[in-house]
């Protein structure tokens, strides 16, 4: 009888404990960027409210995005180092030479890795659930699926956005819910040059600036 009790007390505990409600995963796709010139993301990671966190090490980054797969729920946190510039000489200093576009201004002066930056800082999870709650209600087409996570840097600038594209060239409902977003928190992604794609910024900080790199 006590053996009997002691597996139905264990049984009752394990179903208590699996009706928790966990935390959602929003992202399965993440993505590493810039918003103007080269930089180089040595380390990227965005914590969650699991406790969790993903990864957005890109290497050398212009434009958006390096993409990567990730598992990641409301966001809580950032702490990344990166850099302005690349390394000098070999092959790719010549590419990146014949590539420069004259809006990164000078190349000798913003090519060579001569300034690095860190951040560590918390995320508002409570505001980034509900911007992101917004986004994935935006549009009346209901099978989108998950957004994407992304983050942008230029200089000490660092932008963690959620990002939700629709295509109505894909057969997809494009048009936006009455009311869908009354606090004008959905932009144009800070990468897009043509106003196409929709985002909600959950972050938007400045790191610190060194001119030797913070792991050394």
């Amino acid at each position: 009888m006590k053996m009997k009790g002691k597996i139905i007390t264990g049984l009752m505990l394990f179903l208590s404990a699996c009706s928790i409600a966990q935390p959602d995963i929003v992202a399965t796709s993440g993505g590493a960027g810039t918003l103007g010139k080269p930089h180089w993301i040595s380390k990227m990671l965005v914590t969650d409210v699991r406790g969790k966190g993903s990864g957005f090490i890109a290497g050398a980054v212009s434009g958006c995005c390096a993409r990567s797969g990730i598992q990641l729920s409301v966001p809580n946190g950032i702490e990344g180092e990166w850099s302005q510039g690349w390394d000098t000489g070999g092959e790719w200093e010549e590419k990146w030479r014949q590539r420069w576009k004259p809006a990164w201004g000078n190349f000798e002066e913003n090519y060579i890795k001569d300034k690095w930056f860190y951040i560590k800082d918390t995320i508002d999870s409570d505001l980034a659930a509900k911007k992101i709650e917004i986004m994935d209600n935006y549009f009346n087409e209901d099978e989108l699926g998950r957004g994407a996570m992304e983050v942008y840097v230029d200089g000490k600038r660092v932008v963690l956005a959620y990002v939700k594209l629709c295509n109505p060239k894909r057969g997809y409902d494009c048009s936006i819910k009455e009311n869908a977003d009354p606090h004008g928190w959905v932009v144009t992604p800070p990468w897009s040059k043509t106003g196409k794609g929709t985002a909600v910024i959950l972050y938007d900080g400045y790191g610190e600036e060194s001119d030797k790199p913070f792991s050394e």
